[in-house]
């Protein structure tokens, strides 16, 4: 189930950030973060952990509320059985 709440988060931000019309170099530079962990971010890898506070910062950078972020969650979470593998 955590994956596919993260895989979730993760086409949200890429989203919102093509929203915004900018580039991963854009936000990297606005946000202070790497261009390699925003692409980690943005591809729902486990690499790099999603954490409250980096959900802050991406909001403010973004200009964006928090539940932007679990854009279609909830209706999907109502209908998904989990996975073992999740």
């Amino acid at each position: 189930m955590m994956l596919f709440v993260r895989k979730r988060m993760a086409g949200n931000l890429q989203a919102l950030r093509q929203m915004r019309e900018l580039s991963v170099a854009d936000l990297a530079s606005r946000s202070g973060l790497s261009v390699d962990t925003l692409l980690a971010l943005e591809s729902g890898s486990v690499t790099v952990p999603f954490t409250f506070e980096l959900l802050l910062l991406l909001c403010v950078v973004l200009d964006v509320e928090p539940n932007d972020f679990f854009e279609g969650l909830y209706c999907c979470l109502l209908y998904t059985s989990p996975s073992p593998r999740d």
